[in-house]
């Protein structure tokens, strides 16, 4: 059964039985690319500049939904740094965890998996609506954020052991504003693992200058406010 299995140790078959029985029709493994939200990224500018409005409607309106979430669902568990599965394995039993655009919430699963207090928030409600599903189908317990004006507003200050944000950074017009939300979420001493893809492919959704904000003044907060753990995980100092 399904809530008798570590979601981390689970087979691409399983995984993907999991979210057919969700979906309430067989998927399969995708050979296509269906991560790309747009196969003309002037959907989201107007004169050469992110229409933020836009670019979360094709978030929240994936013309390929389905094929997504079985894609998302194996990519979290088989492209994500190994730092990461060490991570949720070895430090956050009991803690309060923040999967922050979760997704499908494969991470946040294991975290809840391990006792933790688990937290999940996303800019697309019918992908929080799976992830949802899938607590339940291992009677979990989890609390969800919808991500609106940008940033949720009902997240507590000074209160996660842990943030994990993988693969969201270079979405983000305004990564600078994210990263301090993160650091107002996190106690001091906690830690948060940042998975950030520093290629710009704007069919995907990754914006230039996101990615050329975070190589900037990003890695510079980082260095001030965190002790590096390894290449993705760090923890707050101060």
């Amino acid at each position: 059964m399904i809530e008798d299995k570590f979601i981390l140790d689970m087979t691409d078959e399983e995984i993907l039985d999991e979210i057919s029985l969700i979906l309430k029709h067989k998927v399969v493994k995708q050979t296509e690319q269906v991560g790309w939200i747009t196969e003309d990224p002037k959907e989201y500018f107007v004169k050469d500049k992110v229409d933020c409005e836009k670019l979360y409607d094709l978030y929240r309106s994936s013309k390929k939904f389905d094929a997504y979430v079985a894609t998302l669902s194996l990519t979290s568990l088989r492209n994500r740094p190994k730092d990461l599965f060490e991570l949720i394995r070895n430090q956050t039993k009991g803690k309060k965890v923040l999967e922050y655009g979760c997704g499908t919430s494969t991470h946040g699963i294991a975290c809840a998996q391990l006792g933790c207090e688990v937290h999940i928030c996303d800019i697309s409600q019918k992908m929080m609506d799976i992830a949802e599903s899938r607590y339940k189908l291992r009677k979990l317990e989890v609390e969800h954020h919808i991500i609106s004006n940008h940033f949720p507003e009902t997240l507590p200050k000074n209160y996660f052991n842990i943030v994990i944000c993988a693969d969201v950074v270079e979405h983000v017009p305004d990564p600078i504003s994210l990263l301090k939300y993160f650091i107002s979420w996190l106690k001091v001493g906690g830690i948060i693992h940042l998975h950030v893809s520093l290629k710009v492919n704007l069919q995907k959704g990754h914006l230039p200058q996101a990615i050329r904000e975070w190589k900037t003044k990003g890695q510079s907060i980082l260095k001030n406010r965190f002790v590096k753990l390894s290449d993705h995980n760090y923890k707050l100092i101060k």
